[in-house]
């Protein structure tokens, strides 16, 4: 995936939030373990809020301030994934 690609759905999946998209890009690439030439899937999804009742954990939301992105790269055995917090 290009670097353009991989930009357009950060800003995609946070509803076109151009600016934030741009400092989660420059975040993703200042720690991506492998080159972005070599990512052939990007999953990603925001981190949920959950509390623990009885030893039990339940979820109850979304965490917004939590970015997880999930990236693949050309073997399958290639899989990383890299979370940014707010």
């Amino acid at each position: 995936m290009t670097r353009k690609q991989i930009y357009q759905q950060i800003a995609a999946f946070l509803g076109e939030d151009w600016r934030k998209a741009r400092e989660f890009e420059q975040l993703f690439f200042d720690n991506c373990l492998i080159p972005n030439r070599q990512i052939t899937s990007l999953q990603l999804t925001f981190g949920k809020w959950s509390k623990v009742k009885d030893g039990e954990v339940i979820y109850y939301g979304e965490n917004r301030d939590t970015l997880h992105l999930i990236y693949i790269g050309k073997h399958p055995s290639e899989k990383y994934q890299f979370s940014i917090l707010r």
